[in-house]
């Protein structure tokens, strides 16, 4: 098994890679920067994309391509994202049951809000990684939630938090890139999840929240992947696969 974490930002891509058992190389690349790895002796790929839903895709798509795709895959995005309602805060843990676009809207033509043509009206983890993630939660020692992660071409401020809560049912949290990871992932039939933690709350004006949190948020989001990764491995052995 190969499991691919993708990550906008060097913080939140190197904190994973910081846990790994071992590095084998450090790539830079057109579509982003590419450390090669192992957990458990198993392949690991972490991926710096860039900011935004355009670099999360190209680098989903560069890495899915240099795969062998006959063998098991898993994707993961990590990170930070900005927290959405009463229920999260700063240092939380979201665990992406669903993932969907926020700035989407062909209604005009019958799709759901957040529909991207062609595509499937929000992006569901399947039932082997929302287990996985089930089972690092338990052992994270962090505040931990299952929701949905909405992602946007935009810094979300108040007003557009406000209006994702109310248009999307069940948002936690807001990000930049899954929803993009989600649909590549989707065309080249590999399973995928998101894992964010909080690193700014969105109903509020968070600039200087996001920059003083985003080396926690990054840490955290890494714990509970790597967790995660080591939980996929180890099913995987114990099915023989």
């Amino acid at each position: 098994m190969t499991v691919v974490v993708i990550a906008a930002m060097r913080e939140e891509a190197s904190a994973v890679a910081a846990l790994a058992d071992s590095i084998e190389s450090e790539v830079e690349t057109p579509t982003g920067v590419v450390w090669t790895g192992f957990i458990d002796g198993e392949a690991l790929l972490v991926v710096q994309s860039g900011v935004g839903l355009v670099n999360a895709a190209s680098a989903a798509t560069a890495v899915l391509e240099s795969l062998d795709l006959t063998e098991p895959v898993t994707v993961i995005s990590a990170g930070s994202a900005g927290g959405v309602g009463d229920t999260v805060s700063v240092g939380d843990v979201v665990v992406a049951a669903a993932t969907l676009h926020g700035d989407a809207d062909a209604r005009a033509f019958g799709y759901a809000l957040g529909q991207v043509p062609g595509m499937p009206a929000r992006y569901d983890a399947p039932d082997g990684l929302v287990r996985a993630a089930s089972n690092a939660i338990a052992g994270a020692g962090y505040p931990t939630h299952s929701g949905v992660v909405v992602s946007t071409d935009s810094f979300v401020a108040p007003v557009r938090a406000r209006s994702i809560r109310d248009n999307f049912a069940g948002t936690l949290a807001v990000d930049m890139e899954s929803a993009a990871i989600a649909q590549v992932a989707y065309r080249y039939q590999v399973p995928f999840i998101s894992v964010r933690a909080i690193s700014d709350l969105a109903d509020q004006e968070t600039g200087d929240v996001f920059d003083a949190n985003i080396d926690d948020a990054a840490a955290r989001s890494a714990h509970v992947v790597v967790s995660i990764i080591r939980g996929l491995y180890l099913e995987d052995e114990s099915s023989g696969a």
